[in-house]
C-alpha cells in the first residue's frame, strides 16, 4: 500500500499529513488528498467506463474452460469456490450488518454497495446447483 501512496505522492496527488499518536498504529503515516489529487478524483470518477468496462472473473474463464476438465476436477474446484463464495457471503452479510446498526451520514450508500455484493454472492451459490442439475460438472 505505501508503495501506491509514494507514487501517488510522487505525482503531487496526495502528501504525508500530520501523524496523530494512535496506540493501535503508532509508526502509520497519514496520508491526505491534494487539491489535484482532488481534481485528478474527479475526472476520474467522471468516466463512464466505471460502469460499461467487463470484467473477466477468472472463476468465469475457468467455466468457459472446464469441459475440458477432468470430472472430478471439476467437482473440486466447484466445491472450492463454492466455499470461498460462501465464506465472502458471511463476511458481507456481517458487514451489512454492522451498517445497518451505524447510522451515519453514509450509511445508505454502504448499505447499497454491500448490499449488491450480497446478492452477487448469493447468485453466484446458486450456480452449483444448476451444474449439477444440467450435468455440466459430472
Amino acid at each position: 500500500m505505501y508503495y501506491a501512496l509514494t507514487k501517488l505522492a510522487e505525482r503531487g496527488l496526495v502528501a504525508a499529513a500530520k501523524r496523530v499518536p494512535s496506540p493501535r498504529r503508532e509508526n502509520a503515516q497519514p496520508w491526505r488528498v491534494t487539491p489535484s489529487g482532488r481534481t485528478a478524483l474527479a475526472a476520474a470518477l467522471n468516466d463512464v467506463s466505471w460502469a460499461t468496462r467487463r470484467e473477466a472473473p477468472p472463476f468465469l474463464t475457468w467455466m468457459g474452460l472446464a469441459i475440458h476438465a477432468e470430472p472430478d476436477a471439476r467437482q473440486r474446484v466447484v466445491q472450492a469456490r463454492r466455499e470461498v463464495v460462501a465464506a465472502r457471503l458471511a463476511r458481507e452479510q456481517a458487514t451489512l450488518a454492522g451498517i445497518r446498526a451505524d447510522r451515519g451520514a453514509r450509511v445508505g450508500v454502504a448499505e447499497w454497495m454491500v448490499g449488491l455484493t450480497v446478492a452477487q454472492c448469493e447468485l453466484e451459490l446458486s450456480w452449483p446447483a444448476a451444474l449439477e442439475r444440467d450435468g455440466v460438472l459430472g
